[in-house]
């Protein structure tokens, strides 16, 4: 709450209201998998990577579906700054001396629970607005990556569909990352 209302004194945003009825913070346990084994590949510069996901505790039980189609210079899966993999501050065994690709991502997911809509299972929920969330989201993230040796930058524009009924719109946002090992 407080750094939320520092950044928009700053920008001089309207103050936001509404903090008492905020999902209480509860620890949280989860068991993930994430499988995006490379299928499809007919270039050094083209390629597209399935994948599918689960995730089962008490704040989320969701499983989904989708691809990361890539276009440039881009490393081996394992090894790539889209996975923040790209972890050696040094040459590292690199294939390729950088990374420089667009990214376009869709993705459905399936969900069964939803902490972040429907507060933590067992913990008190407060006076904590709460939905059930919709059974299905569609998310787009289309960016960029670039890597050169201790650095790595990731820019991506993200779309996703509507998480419960209640919610007014759709949400679209900017994500930035940037990492710097040392």
């Amino acid at each position: 709450e407080s750094l939320q209302n520092s950044y928009r004194s700053l920008f001089k945003y309207k103050k936001v209201l509404g903090w008492d009825y905020q999902v209480n913070n509860a620890t949280t346990a989860s068991l993930g998998v994430l499988v995006a084994p490379l299928s499809w590949q007919p270039s050094q510069k083209l390629k597209a990577v399935p994948l599918f996901k689960a995730n089962w505790g008490n704040a989320f039980v969701n499983a989904g579906a989708g691809a990361i189609f890539t276009l440039g210079i881009f490393e081996q899966n394992q090894r790539s700054t889209l996975w923040n993999a790209r972890v050696s501050k040094g040459d590292g065994g690199f294939e390729q001396e950088k990374e420089w690709f667009l990214f376009a991502q869709p993705e459905w997911t399936w969900q069964q629970y939803n902490a972040t809509l429907q507060g933590v299972k067992n913990a008190s929920a407060g006076n904590a607005i709460l939905a059930d969330p919709m059974p299905w989201v569609f998310q787009q993230s289309i960016g960029l990556c670039y890597a050169k040796k201790a650095t790595s930058i990731k820019a991506a524009w993200v779309y996703q569909s509507r998480e419960t009924k209640t919610q007014v719109g759709t949400q679209q946002y900017l994500s930035l990352q940037f990492n710097w090992r040392f």
